[in-house]
């Protein structure tokens, strides 16, 4: 984590933290039974790997690798589960924890040049840039703190804002704070 928050401008802190809430620092979960959906330590999304980070994933090993691995351990036969996912991290980086921690340093690095703030970055990791610059625009700024957007859109104050923030069903809204709350958790367990 220090390496890849090293340069980023995000402390090895905030990382962790996110760490903490995509994957509970497992480095194989995936997000459903596809690895084409958030996958590996940092839950990128395999278009977002390949596509906008520059990751290797080549999904169709992946996901044959990914059913190798359940037969293996369905069938008890853990030393080749492991050997399997260890080719699985070659394939798709996703899977590979130095290669994931990177991948997430990019991810919120870009952000922030699409958003201009670290916390826009950090916020638009679970609800998507796109999504994110579209509530900045509803609410009319493009450069407002999280925090501003978040408690200053209602239905009757930037309704517009509200409404996406609001449309977003898996409560990505809140993720920021619990961002904020995982970093803390970590701190006081330290």
């Amino acid at each position: 984590i220090d390496r890849a928050a090293r340069g980023s401008g995000f402390s090895p802190a905030m990382l962790e933290a996110m760490v903490f809430l995509e994957s509970a620092g497992r480095a194989d979960v995936i997000a459903g039974s596809d690895p084409a959906a958030a996958s590996g330590l940092a839950q990128i999304m395999a278009e977002t790997g390949r596509n906008f980070l520059g990751m290797r994933v080549d999904l169709a090993r992946s996901r044959k690798l990914t059913r190798k691995i359940e037969r293996a351990y369905a069938r008890g036969k853990i030393a080749r589960a492991h050997r399997l996912e260890e080719r699985r991290r070659v394939v798709d980086h996703r899977f590979s924890p130095p290669h994931a921690l990177a991948g997430m340093a990019r991810y919120l690095t870009k952000a922030r040049g699409y958003l201009g703030r670290n916390d826009l970055a950090v916020a638009s990791y679970h609800m998507g840039i796109g999504n994110l610059q579209d509530a900045l625009r509803a609410y009319g700024a493009k450069r407002i703190s999280y925090v501003r957007l978040y408690f200053d859109s209602a239905p009757d104050r930037h309704p517009g804002a509200w409404r996406i923030l609001a449309s977003l069903s898996d409560d990505s809204r809140h993720y920021y704070f619990k961002v904020l709350a995982a970093k803390e958790i970590m701190r006081l367990y330290r």
